[in-house]
């Protein structure tokens, strides 16, 4: 019987995911040098990191605590134990936590990966996603998103070629991957009472891996169609 997409996923990140993962960190010192003190500075009081992020090994000290959240069993072994830092096995459309819980919360480079068999369930999928994330956050919290992002153009190519591609991707054992607009990615947050406080864009000033499933292969970020942008965001007043 067919595996859907998040099935794949799974198996993906239980065991070829990390291998990967760390080939990506180890070729790539962009992230780990110019952005992960950039993320970690913003980290206060109670403190969510959705998805764990081997590239940038997240877990600022001042945390009080870091909660670590992640799907993958795996990938929570590599989180590095540290006296501030817990870790809770979970979707991330369906957190473990009552109501304004946290301060501060991360998402590095994981919406794109959380894709289903098509783009209808992605789309509700990451909306559920958001509300859950606005569920746990307080009035005062801040959310910071860091993911690339596509211009509405390529957005539309992304959906047009969705399912010929995840068809592909699942065929070589591997998970599909969608990318958002930023100006539809708002709409989403809005919907789930979040809003943009600003948006700044990660730049390189070397050629970068085009893909974390591709590590080796590298291009001059200005070619790229995908453009790597920090997010700020709270709740709606």
């Amino acid at each position: 019987m067919r595996k859907e997409n998040s099935d794949i996923s799974l198996d993906y990140y239980e065991t070829r995911a990390m291998a990967d993962a760390l080939e990506f960190a180890r070729v790539d010192d962009v992230l780990k040098k110019g952005t992960a003190p950039l993320l970690a500075r913003r980290a206060s009081g109670s403190t969510l990191l959705i998805g764990w992020s081997t590239t940038l090994n997240l877990t600022p000290p001042q945390a009080d605590p870091m909660v670590v959240v992640d799907f993958s069993f795996n990938r929570l072994q590599h989180v590095p134990d540290r006296k501030n830092v817990l870790k809770a096995r979970a979707a991330a459309g369906s957190l473990p936590f009552d109501r304004g819980s946290f301060d501060t919360i991360f998402m590095i480079n994981m919406l794109h990966h959380l894709a289903e068999d098509n783009t209808v369930e992605t789309d509700r999928a990451m909306r559920l996603i958001l509300q859950d994330t606005a569920r746990v956050m307080k009035r005062s919290s801040k959310l910071y998103i860091l993911e690339p992002f596509l211009s509405p153009f390529f957005e539309v190519l992304n959906r047009i070629f969705y399912f010929p591609l995840r068809l592909i991707f699942n065929a070589r054992r591997m998970p599909m991957v969608c990318f958002y607009s930023l100006p539809n990615f708002k709409e989403a947050l809005s919907e789930a009472g979040l809003e943009l406080v600003y948006s700044t864009p990660i730049g390189f000033d070397a050629p970068i891996p085009i893909s974390w499933f591709f590590p080796n292969i590298r291009m001059n970020p200005q070619w790229m169609p995908q453009k790597i942008k920090l997010l700020e965001i709270k709740k709606k007043s």
